[in-house]
């Protein structure tokens, strides 16, 4: 199982990028369930199978939607959230990171530390479902 962390930007619009990330979230786990029901169906259940799953699974983390559940966005709050973030991201595998126009300063931080202790970086295109529900939620 690899952990790959979520670089994604937050403070510009918190709503709207949580749901973004979790969309992301969604669209990694949704390809996974496709494969895990599929090598289900060709031996059935057991140890063997979900072992073999669970060797080549992506776990998406997502400070995005753990922080905000019990912190604030002010000022103290918010560095207290991105040191936490930054930790968080150490005990991933991967930092996958997305963005629209620009990368954040905190994801510039991010991508620093996680460049300053060797953890390999992914740069994403947003997957088209994620840009389609973006156009139905009126963004």
């Amino acid at each position: 199982m690899k952990k790959a962390y979520i670089c994604h930007p937050y403070a510009s619009n918190p709503e709207r990028n949580q749901e973004i990330v979790r969309q992301i979230c969604e669209d990694i786990v949704g390809e996974q369930r496709l494969e895990y029901k599929k090598q289900v169906s060709k031996g059935g259940y057991s140890p063997g199978v979900r072992d073999h799953y669970f060797e080549n699974i992506i776990v998406p983390v997502a400070s995005h939607l753990l922080f905000p559940e019990f912190m604030n966005d002010v000022a103290e709050d918010r560095q207290l959230a991105m040191d936490y973030c930054i930790e968080l991201m150490k005990s991933c595998d991967e930092v996958w990171v997305y963005y629209e126009d620009a990368v954040t300063a905190g994801m510039r931080e991010e991508i620093s530390v996680a460049a300053g202790v060797g953890i390999p970086i992914k740069w994403k295109r947003y997957p088209r479902e994620v840009l389609n529900r973006w156009v139905e939620l009126g963004e």
